[in-house]
């Protein structure tokens, strides 16, 4: 297969997502993968930082991996994120499923990592060369201050790690990775958020600021909850959703406010495959309920019988038609509400 099969099918992609079809093209264009659910923080606000969470938690296994890297290399156009509900690099494979990218040439996109393990992988992630960019959480410029969402983690480890990938760049005179520091705003660290943004240009890295989600969405409520509700920044603003008080006091998203839907195209362009084989149309659905599509099971059930399942299309006619009635999707933290970001990048 060539690079045209990898363009006609994300031409594909496109023309189908634009005439809003249920019927998507023959593969995604790209993909998301978990390579591990286990994470060694334990975030506030994180359903995978839970106890709860402990019966969804593994790692991807080298023989599930080949499968899905086998059957879609054909056909990746816009490569794939390293992403999840737990912390990538606590896979002990990781450096191998990166090799095996690599021999495959597929990019990674994006690796995104809370970065307190990133040291000990750092040289390696140079030399591979195909990573773009490594997208790290932080969520405060002090100690104190960081340990408050990120529990369990230090952030002289995340800046140690992030200093020793520059070296390694400098050593083999690349640019790439590329350092994205990711930063959601909390009533915790909203006084910071200026001194965030200068640690990470003495740090070379770009700088990105996403408005504070709701713990209650992500878990396909609209009902606010309590513990949420103490984490919001003071400033309203910077709330990823518009919000209203019911008759009984109550604080929901408000579904019908006017700064609604802004379109999805992970219908049509990407899916999520958890560590063990599970589909999902993206990996916002923590309750592992909602957007499920289909289970892997090689050599019976590839990517390609599922991407186009009776699931998935229903859910694609869901989506077009009347995005109000999904239980999950009219919440969707990504393309609902004023999700806001603020970035600045290095030249």
């Amino acid at each position: 297969m060539s690079d045209e099969t990898r363009l006609n099918n994300h031409k594909d992609a496109v023309f189908r997502e634009k005439i809003k079809s249920d019927r998507a093209s023959l593969y995604p264009e790209g993909l998301m993968l978990e390579f591990s659910s286990i994470c060694n923080l334990r975030c506030e606000l994180c359903p995978a930082g839970s106890k709860e969470a402990d019966d969804h938690r593994g790692v991807m296994s080298d023989i599930l991996f080949n499968d899905i890297v086998r059957e879609i290399k054909p056909f990746l156009y816009s490569g794939i994120l390293i992403n999840g509900q737990g912390e990538p690099l606590t896979d002990p494979n990781f450096i191998s499923k990166i090799n095996t990218l690599k021999e495959n040439d597929i990019t990674v996109k994006t690796l995104f990592t809370n970065g307190t393990l990133l040291k000990r992988f750092a040289e390696e992630i140079v030399e591979s060369g195909i990573i773009l960019t490594i997208a790290i959480g932080i969520e405060g410029a002090t100690q104190e201050t960081y340990e408050k969402y990120r529990r369990g983690g230090r952030l002289c480890d995340v800046i140690e790690g992030i200093r020793f990938i520059n070296e390694k760049k400098k050593e083999k005179n690349t640019k790439i990775p590329r350092i994205q520091i990711n930063t959601v705003v909390f009533r915790s660290n909203e006084d910071e958020i200026e001194h965030i943004r200068e640690m990470a240009m003495l740090l070379d890295a770009n700088f990105s600021l996403k408005s504070s989600w709701f713990l209650s969405a992500i878990m396909g409520e609209i009902k606010v909850d309590s513990k949420t509700l103490e984490w919001l920044p003071k400033d309203k603003n910077m709330w990823a959703y518009p919000v209203k008080e019911t008759e009984n006091g109550d604080i929901v998203i408000d579904i019908n406010h006017p700064l609604r839907y802004r379109g999805c195209h992970w219908q049509y362009r990407n899916t999520f495959i958890r560590y063990n084989g599970e589909i999902y149309t993206c990996d916002c659905d923590q309750t592992h309920s909602f957007l499920r599509m289909g289970q892997l099971s090689y050599p019976d059930t590839g990517i390609r019988e599922i991407w186009n399942n009776d699931a998935y299309r229903e859910h694609r006619r869901k989506i077009n038609t009347d995005i109000t009635s999904h239980p999950f999707c009219r919440v969707c933290p990504r393309f609902f509400g004023r999700v806001r970001f603020s970035k600045s990048k290095q030249t």
